[in-house]
């Protein structure tokens, strides 16, 4: 499978295509973000690096969508830090009630967006979605365009999936011989852009 191909989408802003990667196989066809989520995203993983050990930490993303014959078109222009989660440890991230409710506060609070997705992080563990992250994805996440974003904080570059929902429904996931979006990338792209 090649690398993916992350590239400009307007000022500050990165563009993926993920039929790139699942090909035919998502309900989503490309991904756009926007500089101020991937500065807000960066700041809330570099904030949970500082723990020991490095737990899973995540949040929600809001953004717009469009429809054409090929599948939705997501941004993801804001994120919503998942704040005093009911567990979240190197290995497992469980938003619990509070912040399920903090959510639905924000969401009232964020003018002309939608709730998109949401994004965690796999310190260690690669990019998948576990049977926890399966169940809350199923739980909260049902409509066709939301997404599941997961970094790993602790490769080189933060290695990164975009999980979207196949055309019958389930959830992408592990994919063999995959080579992840690479955040650093990600980041590098926005910053570049940013001023032109």
């Amino acid at each position: 499978m090649p690398a993916w191909e992350v590239w400009c989408a307007g000022p500050g802003d990165v563009r993926l295509d993920l039929g790139q990667y699942w090909g035919k196989a998502t309900q989503v066809a490309g991904v756009w973000i926007r500089r101020g989520f991937v500065t807000a995203v960066e700041a809330w993983i570099a904030e949970s690096m500082k723990q020991e050990p490095v737990p899973e930490t995540g949040g929600f993303c809001f953004g717009a969508l469009s429809q054409s014959e090929d599948g939705y078109r997501v941004s993801l222009e804001t994120f919503v830090p998942a704040q005093n989660p009911a567990h979240c440890s190197p290995d497992r991230l469980d938003f619990g009630v509070k912040a399920l409710l903090a959510l639905d506060a924000a969401a009232g609070e964020i003018a002309g967006q939608g709730l998109v997705g949401w994004l965690h992080t796999h310190p260690g563990h690669t990019p998948y979605l576990s049977g926890m992250d399966l169940h809350i994805h199923e739980g909260f996440f049902r409509a066709p365009y939301q997404l599941a974003v997961v970094i790993d904080p602790l490769t080189p570059d933060w290695d990164t999936g975009f999980f979207s929902r196949r055309p019958e429904g389930p959830m992408n996931n592990r994919a063999v011989g995959v080579t992840w979006v690479p955040w650093a990338r990600v980041l590098t792209l926005s910053e570049q852009t940013q001023d032109h």
